[in-house]
C-alpha cells in the first residue's frame, strides 16, 4: 500500500499541486511570524545585554504605567552616589523632543520621538553611545541618532529646529548617537542634549527618568542593591541589570506580542480556508479514481488498507508542503522586515532566527491540517463497494446528506451559542470565544451549503442562457450537478468574504459612531489641534506651549487642552482618563452632567460616566481608590457624573493631572474663535502660530470627523491587505476543482468540441462556472459575515458603537469576487479548451 500511496501521488502530482500551494501559503504564514517575532527577540535581547553590560544596577519606580515615567528627584541620585560600594551613579532626563527636517516637516512619522540627557565623563554608564562628532556641552546644542541623521540630511553644524514642551527652539548639530552598535532604535528619532538644557526642554527641573550605577568592586551586586534599596524614598527601587534587561526584554515581548497574535490570526485563517481546498481536492481526486479503489478492493484491498493510502498519500503532501511552507516563511520574513523598514521602523541587524519550535510548529500546523482535511474523504474511499464502482455508480444518496443536514445544523447553533457565550457575557478577553464560535459556525454553514448550492447556482447562473445560449446553460447546468462539490468550493471563499466584510461592518459602525459622537458633544467647537502622527496619545501629542501661544490671540474666545492618561484601580488593572480644564469644558464639549458639576473638577475630583458610575456602585460625594504614577494610591471623591460620550469614563482637571502625571503633552486642544471673527480669519491667526508646530493638524469639524474616518480607513486596508491571502488560497482552490473537473469531464468535453462547440465557447463555458461558484461563496460569505458584524456590534453597543451598514464596500467585495472567479478560471479553460477531440471522445 505505501508503493500504491508513492504512485498515486506522482501519477496525481499536477492535481495535487495546487492543494500543495494553499498548504505551503498557510503555513509560510504561520512559520514566517515565529521567526519573524523569535528574529525581533533575539536582536533586542542582545542589545539590551550589550547596552546593560556596563551596568550594575537601575533605580526606578516601583509601579509601571503605560506611557508614563516615574521621575526620580536629583537628591535620590546624590543619596546613591553616597552608598558604600558605589563606584559612579548617574541620572538620564527624558522627555519629549521631536525634529523638523529640512523641509520643514516633523521628523518620525509613526515612530516614537524622545530627547535625552548627556552625561560627560560617564559614557559607559550611558545607553547611549557616541558615533560621531562631540557631546553636546551647552544650551545650544543638539546630538541626533545617527539613524534619524542619515534619513534626514543633517549634517554637524547644521542648525536644526526642535519641538519641545516649552516651544519650538533651534539648536547646532555637533554630533551623531546610537544605541550601543545600533544606529537607531525601531525607527524613533532621538534628541540629546547636555543635562541642564534637558531639565530646561523637557520641563523636568532637577528629575531623572532613570538612575543607572555601577559598584567599586568590594562588594556583590545582590549586597548593592540591597544597601541602595534601603536608602531609597517609598516608591522607588533598585534592581540589578540582569533584572532590568529581563524586563526590557518583556516590555518588548508584549510590545510586539499584539502583532504577532495578530499576524497568527490571519495566518490561522488562510490555514481554515485551505483545509477546505485540501478537503475537496482528495474527495474529488477519490471519486475519480472509483474505479482503481474497486479493483483494489477486488483483489483483496480491505477497507483499512484503502483508508491507509489515502492517508499515506496525504501525508506525503503535507509533509512535502509543510517543509516547502517552512522555507517560504523565512523568505516572508525577510519581506515583513522590508515592508516595516519601508515604513521607517528599523530593527537592530542580525541573523534570521530560526528555532527547532518554529519548524515542528509549521510541520505540524501542515500535517495536521492535511490529514484532518483527508480523513473524511479517506473513509469514503474505504466505503467504495467493488461493484458500485465498476458500475460506475455514486456513493451516498439522500440519507447520507440528511445526515450530513443534521450534523452541520448542530454544528451551526453550537457556533452560535459559543459566539453570543464571548460577545454578551462579562469576560476580560471575548476573542478567543468569539473567534472560536465563529469557527466552528463557518464549518457548520460549509455542511448546510451543499442543500442550497443547487437552488442558489440555478438563480445566479439564471441570466446566462439568455445572454450566451448553449453555453450559458451548460455553465449553469455543471454548476448545479454537483452541489456538494460547488459548496465546498465555495466554502473556501466564503470563509475569507465573510470576515472582511464582518471588518468592513465593524469599520463603518465605528465611523458612524465617531461621527455621531463629534456632532452630538462637540458640535460647539470651532477647531481641534491634535498630533498629526497615528500613535498611543500618551506618547504624542501637541506641546502646551501651543495653547499659550494661541489663547493669546484677539481672534480666539476659547483655548481648551485636554490630556490622557493611565491610572490602576484598586485590582491593579490600568484605566484611562482624561484631564480637561473645568472652566471651559462647557464651551466645547456636552458634558449632560447629571449630578455634581463640572467646576468642582478645579479642586480636585474625578467626574464619572453614568455608566461606570452604575458598575462601580457610587454616586456623587462618594470616593474611589485610584494609583497614579506620581502620587500612587488615593481615595478622589466623585464630584458628579454626567452622560456625554466621546470622551472617557473618568475625567479629572488639568492641574490634578499635572500634579499626578509625568506626561506634559495636551492629548488635544479645542478652540473657538471670538463672537463676530470669521472663520478663514480666525484658522489663520491659529495656522501662523502652529508653523512653528508642524507635527500637528488644525481641523474643522468636518476635517476632524474625515480624518478620524481615514485613520479607520488605513486600520480597514492592512487588515484586507492580510486576509488577501486567505482569498488567494480560495481563488486557488477554485481554479483547482476546475482543473480537476476538466480532467473528469475530458469525454464530455470532446464531445462538445465534436459536435461545434469552439474552443472560445468552452473557455467561456469554464469561465462562468468560475463565477457562478465565486459569488455563490460571497454571498454567503456576506450574509453570514454582515450576521457576525451586527452581532458584534450589538455586542459594543455599551461602547457607544451605532451599527453601520457600508453597502457601497460590499458591493465591491461581490464583484471583486466575480472577478476573482474570472481569473481563476483562466488556467483551466485553456486547459480544457485545449482538449484534443480525438484523445477525449477515447477517454475511459
Amino acid at each position: 500500500m505505501l508503493k500504491l500511496a508513492w504512485k498515486g501521488v506522482l501519477a496525481h502530482k499536477l492535481r495535487l499541486g495546487l492543494t500543495a500551494i494553499a498548504i505551503v501559503l498557510g503555513v509560510a504564514f504561520v512559520s514566517g511570524t515565529f521567526v519573524f517575532t523569535d528574529t525581533l527577540d533575539r536582536a533586542f535581547t542582545g542589545l539590551f545585554d550589550e547596552i546593560n553590560s556596563s551596568v550594575d544596577l537601575y533605580v526606578r519606580g516601583e509601579t509601571e504605567f503605560t506611557g508614563q515615567v516615574v521621575p526620580i528627584p536629583a537628591d535620590v541620585l546624590d543619596d546613591v552616589k553616597e552608598v558604600p560600594g558605589i563606584g559612579n551613579a548617574i541620572g538620564t532626563v527624558q522627555g519629549f523632543a521631536q525634529f523638523i527636517d529640512n523641509d520643514g516637516e516633523p521628523v518620525g512619522g509613526q515612530a516614537p520621538t524622545f530627547g535625552f540627557s548627556w552625561v560627560p565623563g560617564a559614557e559607559d554608564l550611558s545607553v547611549l553611545t557616541l558615533k560621531e562628532g562631540r557631546p553636546p556641552e551647552n544650551a545650544g546644542e543638539v546630538m541626533v541618532d545617527a539613524g534619524t541623521a542619515s534619513m534626514n540630511g543633517f549634517t554637524i553644524g547644521q542648525t536644526v529646529k526642535v519641538i519641545l514642551v516649552t516651544g519650538t527652539e533651534e539648536f547646532e548639530i555637533v554630533g551623531f548617537a546610537g544605541f550601543g552598535e545600533e544606529d537607531n532604535l525601531l525607527g524613533a528619532s532621538l534628541a540629546i542634549f547636555d543635562e541642564p538644557t534637558a531639565f530646561r526642554v523637557f520641563d523636568a527641573p532637577n528629575e531623572y527618568a532613570s538612575v543607572s550605577a555601577v559598584g567599586d568592586g568590594s562588594v556583590a551586586i545582590e549586597t548593592l542593591v540591597d544597601r541602595v534599596n534601603d536608602i531609597l524614598p517609598e516608591g522607588f527601587e533598585a534592581v540589578t541589570a540582569a533584572v532590568q534587561s529581563e524586563d526590557d526584554q518583556a516590555d518588548f515581548q508584549e510590545a510586539i506580542g499584539f502583532l504577532s497574535t495578530a499576524l497568527l490570526v490571519f495566518a490561522g485563517i488562510a490555514v481554515l480556508v485551505g483545509s477546505f481546498i485540501i478537503y475537496n481536492t482528495f474527495s474529488i481526486i477519490i471519486a475519480q479514481r472509483m474505479k482503481e479503489m474497486a479493483l483494489l478492493r477486488a483483489v483483496g484491498a480491505t477497507s483499512r488498507q484503502v483508508t491507509r493510502m489515502v492517508v499515506i498519500e496525504a501525508i506525503v503532501v503535507g509533509l512535502i508542503a509543510s517543509a516547502v511552507g517552512v522555507l517560504a516563511g523565512i523568505g516572508l520574513t525577510i519581506l515583513i522586515r522590508a515592508a516595516f523598514e519601508a515604513t521607517g521602523v528599523s530593527f537592530p541587524q542580525g541573523p534570521l532566527t530560526i528555532r527547532p519550535n518554529t519548524v515542528i510548529i509549521g510541520m505540524t500546523v501542515g500535517m495536521a491540517v492535511t490529514l484532518f482535511s483527508a480523513v473524511i474523504p479517506a473513509r469514503q474511499a474505504s466505503r467504495i463497494p467493488p461493484v458500485a464502482a465498476i458500475t460506475e455508480a455514486t456513493v451516498g444518496g439522500p440519507k447520507s446528506l440528511r445526515n450530513r443536514a443534521i450534523a452541520a445544523t448542530a454544528l451551526s447553533a453550537l457556533g452560535i451559542v459559543i459566539l453570543f457565550f464571548g460577545l454578551f457575557t462579562s469576560t476580560d478577553n471575548p476573542l478567543p470565544m468569539v473567534g472560536l464560535g465563529a469557527v466552528v459556525l463557518f464549518f457548520g454553514v460549509a455542511g448546510l451549503s451543499p442543500l442550497i448550492a443547487r437552488r442558489s447556482a440555478r438563480i445566479i447562473g439564471a441570466p446566462l442562457p439568455r445572454v450566451y445560449g448553449v453555453t450559458g446553460t451548460l455553465a449553469r447546468e455543471n454548476s448545479v450537478r454537483r452541489p456538494r462539490r460547488t459548496a465546498a468550493t465555495a466554502s473556501a471563499l466564503m470563509i475569507g468574504v465573510a470576515v472582511v466584510s464582518m471588518v468592513a461592518i465593524l469599520a463603518s459602525s465605528l465611523k458612524q459612531s465617531i461621527t455621531e459622537q463629534i456632532t452630538q458633544n462637540f458640535g460647539s467647537v470651532d477647531f481641534q489641534i491634535q498630533a498629526s502622527a497615528f500613535a498611543d496619545p500618551s506618547q504624542v501629542g501637541v506641546s502646551p506651549a501651543v495653547s499659550e501661544q494661541i489663547s493669546q490671540l484677539p481672534e480666539v474666545a476659547v483655548v481648551s487642552p485636554m490630556s490622557f492618561g493611565f491610572w490602576k484601580n484598586e485590582n491593579g488593572s490600568e484605566r484611562q482618563l482624561i484631564s480637561v480644564d473645568p472652566a471651559t469644558l462647557d464651551a466645547v464639549f456636552v458634558a449632560d452632567v447629571q449630578t455634581g458639576s463640572v467646576a468642582g473638577l478645579a479642586d480636585g475630583g474625578v467626574l464619572l460616566q453614568v455608566d461606570t458610575a452604575a458598575d462601580l456602585g457610587v454616586t456623587t460625594g462618594d470616593s474611589i481608590t485610584m494609583e497614579f504614577p506620581l502620587t500612587g494610591v488615593e481615595q478622589v471623591e466623585v464630584d458628579g457624573t454626567f452622560a456625554g460620550e466621546g470622551l472617557s469614563a473618568y475625567l479629572i482637571g488639568n492641574e490634578f493631572f499635572a500634579e499626578r502625571f509625568s506626561n506634559k503633552l495636551n492629548f488635544m486642544v479645542f478652540v473657538n474663535l471670538a463672537d463676530g471673527v470669521d472663520a478663514e480669519v480666525g484658522r489663520a491667526a491659529v495656522e501662523a502660530v502652529l508653523t512653528d508646530y508642524p507635527n500637528v493638524e488644525l481641523s474643522n469639524q468636518a476635517e476632524f470627523i474625515e480624518s478620524q474616518k481615514s485613520q479607520i480607513d488605513i486600520l480597514l486596508t492592512v487588515i484586507n491587505a492580510l486576509l488577501l491571502l486567505a482569498i488567494v488560497i480560495a481563488l486557488l482552490g477554485i481554479a483547482n476543482t476546475l482543473a480537476l473537473s476538466i480532467f473528469e469531464r475530458k469525454r464530455e468535453l470532446g464531445l462538445l468540441r465534436a459536435v461545434g462547440m469552439t474552443r472560445r465557447q468552452v473557455r467561456r463555458m469554464i469561465r462562468w462556472e468560475a463565477v457562478i461558484t465565486a459569488l455563490y461563496g460571497a454571498l454567503l460569505g456576506l450574509v453570514l459575515g454582515i450576521a457576525l458584524g451586527w452581532a458584534m456590534v450589538k455586542a459594543l453597543e455599551g461602547e457607544g458603537l451605532t451599527f453601520g451598514f457600508p453597502y457601497q464596500l460590499l458591493t465591491q467585495y461581490v464583484i471583486a469576487a466575480a472577478i476573482g472567479g474570472v481569473v481563476a478560471s483562466i488556467w483551466p479553460s485553456i486547459r480544457g479548451a485545449r482538449t484534443n477531440v480525438l484523445e477525449a471522445i477515447s477517454y475511459e
